[in-house]
């Protein structure tokens, strides 16, 4: 998520087109940098502080919620889709309703995404590290 995001917003500077963020590259070499480093810690550290604090919040008014992890949804979005409508139709019990739910998890599995992806980039070194 956080490459994603750091290539949609130096993309879209450096051509000043919307469009380009979404499937746009940026140099390698920006990974590198002190740019980089900057906004991993500064984006990680907001993230971090924002799930915290809405977890915090909805457990102290005794709300449900149900996490969805990005990794688990890639692996099996059906799975995913299905423990998401189960949890929902718990939680909200009568009150939601979903018509045609088998038609619709056929729709899912048969998407494929992968045209709207950025063009993979070779990196040999780790993001994450320091130097």
């Amino acid at each position: 998520m956080l490459k994603a995001e750091f290539t949609r917003r130096t993309s879209q500077r450096q051509t000043g087109d919307g469009q380009s963020a979404h499937t746009g590259t940026v140099s390698v070499d920006l990974f590198r940098s002190d740019k980089w480093r900057h906004f991993v810690v500064n984006t990680a550290k907001y993230w971090k502080k924002f799930y915290k604090e809405m977890i915090e919040i909805l457990t102290s008014r005794g709300k449900k919620f149900h996490i969805l992890y990005f990794d688990a949804l890639k692996k099996d979005k059906i799975a995913e889709m299905k423990t998401l409508y189960a949890f929902l139709q718990k939680e909200a019990g009568e009150d939601f309703k979903v018509e045609n739910v088998e038609e619709r998890l056929k729709c899912i599995a048969a998407q494929n995404l992968d045209k709207y992806k950025r063009k993979k980039q070779e990196i040999d070194f780790d993001l994450f590290l320091s130097g």
